[in-house]
């Protein structure tokens, strides 16, 4: 056998290479020229359901009101002194008539007992000068002292009682004087730190502390002029009487901490003239604050009802999505088409989670709860109800709780035979 040449062994090569090429290129070519396959279409999104429900509603607004107290009372001494004793502990809550502060009594001590003992000195002078005139009186009815002498007795006489008279009202200042030295609290309340302390000057001009009422107690909060007006239309008040303000009403109070509305309070005082620098009126409504939870300064949220009771539908907050600052809903359609709603007037939300709608959905409207971001309008949609939807959740819940354990002394090995 000959043995093939260099050029018969690069020749087989090519072709052995052009063939490789031609079959590769066969290949992509009845690849490029076949159809190609459909993409599998995804199922509708599952969305959730409901229709609006239907509850008596209270239309009302929310305002940002302070606590107040009814009154800030300032302690004063009636006398000047030196302070012997602060009676009471800073800051701790006090009743009428607790002792507060006491003043040096020494002075005053002194200064009653010296008054004393002048209206002692004024009585005695008093007797003997009404035994003088008894007697002058006698004698002058018998023509034995003239009538100049007579009337120096009755003179001194009226200057003797008139002298016991004066020194009986300087015991009686001096009396008081000794009273005011201990500082009593005028009215009940939370108390501020004492501004005089022990051993120092106190002069009548002086505040010594402060006391706060808290029971009841104030949340003060201002409406503007419309918001008034909407509230006298709404409530049909008649003005001719004279009660034509909101005096009364009972509204809803909530602290800043609080997401609800859980005190009552009623309104007790609406001013009777607009602020003109804030365009609105003060209004006051008392609070009850048995359980000291209000403190004066506290900022309150307050729920004032606009309107009487009516009825109104209402659907789920998390149902409403926003566009450019309008609220929308999606509803079914024919087909289980999805329609947007999107001329809505939106009332309060309620404290279950519900949403007031005034205008723009019907009772029947099937409401999308669940699965607003996932559909479009005109989409096509697979709709459960809330009620499917819980089942499923439950039917899911039940799925993945734990197996309750096999009771205590189970097995699983056969029994075994009794010997023989």
């Amino acid at each position: 056998m000959v043995p093939p040449t260099a050029r018969s062994m690069k020749s087989y090569t090519s072709f052995h290479l052009f063939a490789l090429v031609s079959t590769l290129s066969s290949a992509m070519l009845l690849v490029g020229c076949s159809e190609p396959k459909k993409k599998a279409e995804l199922p509708p999104p599952t969305v959730t359901i409901t229709k609006p429900i239907e509850r008596e509603v209270t239309d009302t607004q929310e305002f940002t009101g302070t606590i107040t107290a009814r009154d800030t009372v300032q302690i004063r001494a009636r006398v000047s002194g030196y302070m012997d004793k602060v009676a009471y502990k800073e800051g701790q809550e006090v009743k009428a008539g607790d002792l507060l502060f006491v003043i040096d009594q020494r002075p005053f001590k002194a200064d009653l007992d010296k008054a004393k003992a002048q209206l002692a000195e004024a009585e005695s002078k008093e007797k003997l000068a009404k035994v003088d005139f008894d007697r002058a009186q006698e004698l002058f009815k018998q023509n034995v002292i003239s009538a100049q002498e007579f009337d120096t007795k009755s003179a001194n006489y009226a200057s003797a009682v008139a002298s016991k008279d004066t020194n009986k009202a300087l015991v009686e200042t001096a009396n008081l004087n000794l009273i005011y030295t201990t500082v009593t609290a005028p009215v009940g309340g939370l108390t501020a730190k004492a501004n005089i302390t022990l051993g120092n000057l106190v002069t009548t001009s002086d505040v010594l502390t402060t006391i706060v009422p808290v029971d009841p107690i104030y949340v003060s909060f201002n409406v503007d002029e419309r918001t008034l007006q909407r509230y006298r239309e709404s409530n049909h008040e008649d003005r001719t009487t004279g009660n034509d303000r909101a005096s009364g009403t009972a509204v809803r109070v909530g602290l800043a901490t609080e997401k609800d509305y859980p005190y009552e309070a009623k309104i007790d005082y609406v001013s009777n003239q607009l602020d003109p620098g804030t365009g609105n009126f003060a209004i006051r409504a008392v609070l009850d604050n048995k359980s000291r939870i209000f403190v004066a300064g506290y900022f309150a949220r307050v729920l004032v009802p606009m309107s009487k009771p009516g009825k109104a539908l209402l659907v789920p907050e998390r149902a409403l999505g926003s566009m450019q600052g309008k609220p929308f809903l999606y509803v079914l359609r024919a087909g289980n088409k999805v329609d947007i709603l999107d001329k809505l007037d939106l009332g309060q939300l309620t404290s279950d989670g519900y949403r007031v709608i005034k205008s723009g959905v019907a009772p029947d409207d099937d409401i999308i709860v669940d699965g607003i971001l996932s559909v479009r309008p005109g989409v096509t949609v697979k709709p459960e109800t809330l009620a499917q939807e819980a089942a499923k959740q439950k039917a899911a819940e039940g799925q993945d709780a734990p197996k309750a354990p096999a009771s205590a002394g189970a097995t699983n090995a056969a029994p075994t035979a009794p010997a023989k």
